[in-house]
């Protein structure tokens, strides 16, 4: 479900039914983390796979 979004690129965030947090752009899907907290302080950060799926 699209949550809202992040950063100047717009990127979508979406939350699955499990708590998962994923951020969603042109370039396609990367895992954020699980959970509100967890998510936020990933994504403050900056840390976290940034792998595409």
């Amino acid at each position: 479900m699209p949550v809202g979004s992040a950063f100047v690129t717009e990127e979508v965030v979406l939350i699955a039914r499990g708590g998962d947090v994923f951020l969603a752009g042109d370039a396609g899907m990367q895992y954020v983390g699980n959970g509100f907290m967890q998510s936020m302080q990933t994504l403050v950060s900056g840390v976290w796979g940034k792998k595409f799926f």
